[in-house]
């Protein structure tokens, strides 16, 4: 799900497809009986979670949009090169291209969003989520970019996105208010860490959905969008001291831990 914070609010989300829409190779797949529920969750693709009585959800992700369709044939590709890692990521059940159409099926990665589960969390619940929260995306920073994805990885981070993107100029204009980058920074980032893309169950991250933004880039923009809470939420020193003590790692490269020192303070 694309935030809006940062400039992407004229995206408009799509209408929900019905069972009748779906190509036959997709609906061979889902169960014979089954109602779709739309989740909180999806702005630039058709989703739906598709209930039955004896088996988990799947997720059905959908798009004719042929700037949200290239999107969604890259997250599945992303997916399936994430397998191999030990991150809380969906399983790709199925991809299918229909015409200009892509259908992405997946299973279903129980948690809330990450902003129903600070909502209605106590200050030492809510420290402790955002502890589990840069905890996770330090794990994310720590992930090498996988083969499969290094051909577009060639191509710079922002400017790879500027390509799909138009409404750019807020996250220029965030990125250069952390000043001039240090070049030996990049590591594999999520590329939209927002809350809405991180599901929080028990008091842990359960899950991080909509990958098709990741690749090699400024680990600052993923600390960024994790921490843009406002105004919904206004964050105190004491939680981003919390946020910082799960992302900040004995294990650290280098130019990572300086650059969190110098524009955080913390590390």
């Amino acid at each position: 799900m694309k935030s809006a914070r940062w400039g992407l609010a004229a995206y408009s989300r799509e209408r929900v497809f019905e069972a009748d829409d779906m190509p036959a190779p997709v609906r061979a797949i889902l169960p014979p009986v089954f109602s779709l529920v739309e989740p909180p969750q999806g702005e630039l693709s058709d989703v739906a979670f598709v209930r039955s009585a004896d088996q988990h959800d799947i997720v059905v992700k959908h798009s004719a949009n042929p700037v949200y369709a290239q999107w969604l044939e890259r997250e599945a590709k992303v997916l399936r090169a994430l397998e191999s890692t030990n991150l809380p990521v969906p399983q790709v059940i199925a991809h299918h291209i229909d015409g200009d159409a892509q259908w992405l099926l997946m299973t279903r990665i129980p948690g809330d969003s990450g902003w129903t589960a600070l909502a209605q969390a106590s200050a030492a619940e809510r420290r402790a989520l955002l502890r589990a929260l840069g905890d996770m995306l330090a794990r994310i920073h720590a992930t090498p970019v996988p083969d499969a994805l290094s051909d577009a990885d060639a191509t710079p981070w922002l400017e790879r996105h500027r390509v799909d993107a138009e409404e750019v100029a807020l996250e220029d204009d965030l990125l250069a208010s952390f000043g001039p980058p240090s070049p030996e920074v990049r590591t594999f980032i999520h590329g939209d860490f927002t809350l809405d893309n991180v599901l929080l169950c028990e008091g842990r991250v359960s899950g991080v959905i909509d990958w098709s933004g990741c690749g090699a880039g400024d680990p600052r923009f993923d600390i960024a969008l994790a921490l843009a809470t406002s105004p919904e939420l206004v964050l105190q020193p004491a939680d981003h001291e919390a946020f910082f003590s799960g992302y900040v790692k004995d294990n650290m490269p280098a130019p990572l831990r300086t650059m969190v020192r110098d524009l955080y303070g913390v590390g």
